[in-house]
């Protein structure tokens, strides 16, 4: 009898020709170059599996030694679709009889140069521990820790910073490091006792040990971000691990505090895995457990439904629904003192632009919505808090935010404000021609909340606004400005040339990407840097517009002369600066307004003397209906009816019509 001969199993010998062949062919494509190629494979791969009917015992023994030769192949590509595989095996029941050759692998891989290669592990681990529970603790927590401890600090090392390039068969090398790089598997490490947790859920509870909890709150402080960022998930899964009572009672003390303190982390994914962490250990308490944590929780909570970042935002004011069901304008109330004074700081923290412009926008929600018996006691605090914000200017949005949340501060609490406004005046007409127009509008509508609270302060307000009208005679011409080109200034070749003009762009200050902070030296953070705010007349002259449009409801018989007269001579202002079109769209805005407002007012426009000051109106503005600026066009548009119905139809038409659009040049030099 001939000895028989030991065979590999073939998918052959256990199921059909066809699936043999499509399987064995897309195995080939799992170790592509191309992301977009292993993806397809992988994601035919699992319809397979999921489709297939046969005995998963005789499928599993086929990919077995493939999958064992994918994890140890020399490409990272090849073993980090390797590990993805066996979580494909694991979704769908082809894990009996595995788990030894996964432990295996896993164990080979966990310090993979590659750290897709890690995170690919980092799943699977968390896949089986849904599947064994707290065993896969026995299987990988030892080690999982001792490479924690090892890499733990940063190696800087040249080594540490290599860069393989396969194309070239090198190792490029850097003294320069990032602020994640040098940790080795630490990151990974950490994610994989993440999965461990999430897997194990409830079953977890028991490891909960003080010694573990110490080391997750050591992750809140470290140096990487990512490693931080893993740290605050580690917590949330904990919270939802263990007990209500243990939560409550032993863990949650130490934790509130700490997780709190992730949600103003400089990164906005620590921020954010720091609010899953806040959410998973509020709505794991008891409603009578909850108390013991509203003093720590409520103004972070609270705050954080105004984080500038989206995610975080949206995030948060869920998570403030979920917590506080309709209670939470009361428990604002209530621990109000904490609230202000977190307000407060997170206003005046000049280490993050974000967290600053949140704060002015809270003030102005607690101004609005609270009871306002729990918040006058803290007025002053929080107009300090926004004047503060307005002077320092290395950020429009904040100085905006700060503009609008001084208006509703004003509106509802004017006597607690009287003491701070001679500087905050100051500082609001200082912003009146701010370098943004938002800012400057704000800035009017907060000057006119001050004059409608307090009368006395209308004639100086007046006053300074025929100074700020008058600045538009200061307004330089542009010298680059080419008038025999079609269309002047205005429309796409007119952007073209001044995008390509080289006066304008050589030898400029180079601005951060954030804000409007001027970069002088490489690597200078753009919140170290003030604003520099290239400020020109014609905004002195756009800003008052707007407080005109603000204080002439108060005073319509007082200011009338000012929109008949000096607005007048704004409107007339020289077509001779590249932004000449935004003023003229600020000004035809705000006319129809103004003019509504005098005749609500009783203010007669129909006598000889104001039609022939509203005609003054019309020449400019039939050079902005024919300038071809579009926003300049519309605004002009809407300002037409209302002048029409002073100066009567003959008259508008008999104006504008004599501006023409300009022709084309027939300068060859020009074309």
């Amino acid at each position: 009898m001939e000895s028989s001969q030991v065979m590999e199993p073939t998918l052959a010998s256990v199921v059909s020709a066809s699936i043999e062949e499509d399987l064995s062919t897309t195995l080939t494509l799992v170790s592509n170059e191309l992301p977009l190629e292993r993806e397809r494979a992988l994601s035919s791969i699992e319809e397979m599996l999921s489709s297939y009917t046969g005995d998963k015992g005789a499928l599993t023994t086929f990919l077995i030694p493939q999958l064992s030769q994918l994890t140890t192949h020399s490409d990272w590509e090849s073993r980090q679709s390797g590990f993805i595989l066996a979580q494909l095996m694991m979704k769908h029941g082809y894990d009996k009889d595995t788990l030894r050759t996964f432990t295996q692998c896993i164990k080979t891989g966990l310090e993979d140069e590659e750290p897709r290669v890690r995170l690919a592990i980092a799943d699977l681990i968390e896949l089986i521990a849904k599947s064994i529970g707290a065993a896969a603790w026995g299987l990988f927590g030892n080690e999982i820790l001792e490479i924690i401890d090892r890499c733990w600090e940063r190696d800087e090392s040249p080594a540490a910073s290599a860069i393989p390039d396969r194309e070239l068969g090198t190792v490029k090398n850097t003294t320069l490091m990032h602020g994640t790089e040098g940790y080795k598997s630490l990151e990974t490490a950490v994610k994989s006792l993440l999965g461990i947790i999430r897997g194990c859920g409830v079953n977890f509870a028991p490891l909960c040990n003080p010694q573990l909890l110490d080391l997750c709150y050591k992750f809140l402080t470290h140096s990487n971000r990512f490693v931080r960022e893993n740290g605050y998930y580690i917590c949330g899964a904990i919270s939802e691990a263990v007990d209500k009572t243990t939560l409550a009672e032993q863990i949650g003390p130490q934790m509130a505090p700490k997780i709190v303190g992730g949600l103003v982390d400089e990164w906005s994914q620590v921020s954010r895995a720091a609010a899953v962490a806040v959410r998973s250990f509020m709505t794991h308490l008891s409603r009578h457990h909850l108390k013991l944590f509203w003093k720590t929780m409520v103004p972070a909570m609270c705050f954080h439904r105004h984080n500038p970042a989206e995610g975080i935002k949206v995030f948060s004011q869920e998570t403030w629904r979920q917590v506080m069901k309709n209670n939470g304008k009361n428990l604002t109330a209530d621990f109000m003192n904490d609230v202000v004074e977190y307000y407060s700081q997170q206003g005046l923290n000049e280490g993050s632009n974000p967290l600053r412009e949140a704060a002015c926008l809270g003030i102005g929600e607690l101004a609005t919505k609270i009871d306002q018996e729990a918040v006058r006691n803290h007025i002053h605090i929080l107009v300090s808090t926004l004047m503060h914000n307005m002077e320092h200017q290395n950020s429009w949005a904040i100085v905006d935010a700060a503009c609008l949340s001084a208006t509703d501060l004003i509106l509802n609490f004017p006597q607690e404000c009287r003491s701070d406004l001679p500087n905050l005046v100051e500082l609001l007409f200082e912003n009146l021609s701010h370098v943004v127009w938002s800012v400057r509008e704000n800035a009017g509508i907060a000057l006119g909340a001050i004059a409608s609270k307090f009368p006395d302060l209308l004639p100086s307000f007046q006053a300074k606004l025929s100074k700020l009208l008058a600045r538009i005679a200061e307004q330089p011409a542009d010298e680059h400005i080419d008038h025999d080109h079609e269309g002047g200034h205005y429309g796409p070749s007119a952007k073209k040339r001044r995008d390509n003009d080289p006066h304008l762009h050589r030898k400029q200050e180079v601005f951060g990407c954030d804000c409007h902070s001027t970069r002088h030296q490489p690597g200078c953070s753009a919140h170290d840097i003030q604003l520099q705010n290239t400020k020109q007349p014609w905004h002195y002259a756009d800003g008052a517009i707007y407080l005109l449009r603000e204080l002439l409801p108060l005073a319509p018989t007082a200011l009338a002369p000012v929109v008949s007269n000096e607005l007048v001579q704004v409107a007339k202002a020289p077509n001779n600066f590249h932004y000449h079109h935004h003023l003229m769209e600020t000004l035809w805005r705000q006319l129809p307004r103004m003019i509504a407002v005098l005749k609500r007012n009783g203010i007669d426009l129909s006598s000889d003397e104001a039609k022939s000051a509203f005609a003054e109106y019309l020449s400019p503005l039939g050079a902005s209906l024919k300038s071809g600026n579009r926003l300049a066009m519309s605004s002009g548009a809407s300002a037409s009816s209302p002048l029409i119905s002073i100066v009567g139809q003959q008259e508008f038409v008999s104006q504008v019509a004599l501006h023409k659009k300009p022709q084309p040049s027939n300068n060859p030099s020009n074309n």
